[in-house]
């Protein structure tokens, strides 16, 4: 069959219009991604009236580009198939910007694990609070005066990070620090001091 391309498509798989081909196509078709896009091709031909696919192509000097591919197969009353039809479109951009987001992400949660180490070796107490005094967050010498972990102090009230639950405290500075913004240093003391 023959194809027609929009000077976007000539565009994006970089190729003059006179080395159009279907071997030239699918020769431009990542060698991984190969084997799924003829699949998505034969089933919207065959089985499926539509087909998408993100797959990426090599271009001759090296570069890898993301292509979104839609097709629809367009058939006769009589039910032959007519023509393909669809639309690609350059997705690398996004799919770098998803890439590097990972990365980062996998960054920041290795920082995070290793200043939450640092911050477990601290032997005082130390936690995050919310408006409500409830735990966001806490160390493991916190937890301990709980006699709780860390994670099972989350949600809690902070006046139970004390040596066994006390009522909240009058006059909290925690929320005076809340209302004025500034920060405050609180020392809790326990049974032994």
């Amino acid at each position: 069959g023959r194809i027609s391309w929009s000077d976007e498509m000539f565009r994006i798989f970089e190729i003059a219009p006179e080395e159009l081909t279907y071997e030239t196509m699918l020769a431009a078709i990542h060698p991984e991604d190969r084997k799924a896009f003829e699949s998505a091709f034969t089933d919207c031909r065959i089985n499926s009236p539509q087909a998408v696919i993100t797959h990426r192509i090599l271009l001759p000097d090296g570069r890898t580009k993301y292509i979104h591919a839609q097709g629809k197969a367009v058939y006769s009353e009589e039910g032959k198939l007519i023509r393909l039809v669809g639309t690609a479109q350059d997705v690398t951009e996004s799919r770098q910007a998803e890439q590097k987001l990972r990365e980062r992400e996998a960054e920041f949660r290795r920082l995070s694990q290793e200043f939450h180490g640092l911050l477990d070796a601290i032997p005082d107490s130390l936690s995050l609070l919310d408006i409500n005094r409830n735990v966001l967050w806490a160390n493991k010498s916190a937890a301990a005066g709980a006699g709780k972990t860390p994670e099972e102090v989350v949600g809690m009230h902070c006046s139970t990070l004390g040596y066994g639950p006390v009522a909240p405290c009058d006059s909290c500075p925690i929320d005076r620090s809340f209302k004025d913004g500034e920060p405050v240093n609180v020392s809790v003391t326990g049974p032994d001091n």
